[in-house]
């Protein structure tokens, strides 16, 4: 299961859902919506007594909340990742968090994140010296239009493939003063 929008660059109400053939069975019905009910296709006699949940994907079909413009945005979200490549996207994101983690100013934050960029990901979290800096800190970024989460009292920072080197070093500058 994921959701559209962060990574795979969709709109909010969007997302995904796999499971292997196999299991499918296995796993618990979601919300029941007609749709999701044998017979289902006789619209004009669905049957209401001893309703059964449909064998296999389709029992998990959405109830009424589908954004058919949403989801041709995240059709459009899920090309443009695709042909830029996974693996290229990742890189990109871990490239530029470890320059976060190299080009830290280590007089006024430390590393929160695992300092093996292996371990660390393509995101890395950061902390002032304090609880009461970072959330200062917090404010100070977000006043300087550099957008990162403040979580369980650490900065995230999550670049992806819309960001570059120099929204980086503008995040470090505004780090350092």
């Amino acid at each position: 299961m994921s959701s559209g929008y962060k990574w795979l660059l969709g709109p909010y109400g969007t997302g995904l859902f796999w499971a292997r053939r196999e299991w499918s069975d296995r796993l618990p019905d979601g919300p029941v919506y007609w749709q999701s009910l044998e017979g289902a296709n006789n619209f004009h006699g669905l049957p209401l007594d001893g309703l059964r949940v449909r064998a296999g994907a389709r029992r998990w079909d959405s109830p009424e909340t589908a954004s058919f413009t949403n989801l041709a945005a995240f059709d459009a979200a899920l090309s443009l990742v695709n042909s830029i490549g996974t693996d290229k996207i990742y890189e990109h994101a871990a490239s530029l968090s470890r320059l976060v983690a190299e080009r830290l100013p280590m007089d006024r934050c430390v590393l929160a994140s695992p300092s093996d960029a292996e371990r660390r990901g393509q995101f890395v979290c950061v902390a002032a010296r304090s609880p009461e800096k970072t959330a200062d800190l917090f404010k100070k970024l977000r006043g300087e239009k550099v957008i990162v989460c403040l979580r369980e009292g650490v900065l995230r920072i999550s670049p992806h493939i819309y960001n570059t080197e120099h929204d980086v070093l503008r995040l470090i500058a505004a780090m350092s003063t």
